[in-house]
């Protein structure tokens, strides 16, 4: 597991790098919006191979003292090829929980 927290806005800012020593699968993710009155916007969360960029959430906003579960469609993302990184808006505050 790998878990991270984040305050304020976030401009591509890597959660899981490339190549980064044995290579790991992601099997899960969490966002957790922790700020106590801004909602959470993820403008990106994304993975970067180094050459092409991808898109996992665009522009989703996660309200106050919610959360947003990834799950089984992003059981491809193994760190060997790709790195993951986020960036968000709203002056908001979160928790990242990766499950590898």
């Amino acid at each position: 597991m790998i878990a991270t927290s984040l305050t304020g806005n976030q401009t591509d800012t890597t959660l899981v790098e490339k190549n980064k020593g044995s290579s790991i699968s992601i099997s899960r993710v969490l966002l957790v919006n922790t700020h106590t009155s801004n909602e959470l916007l993820v403008e990106r969360l994304y993975v970067d191979t180094g050459s092409a960029e991808f898109n996992l959430l665009f522009k989703v906003k996660i309200p106050v003292g919610a959360s947003l579960l990834l799950e089984d469609e992003i059981d491809y993302i193994k760190s060997n090829n790709y790195s993951l990184k986020i960036t968000t808006t709203g002056s908001a505050n979160c928790d990242i929980i990766i499950k590898i």
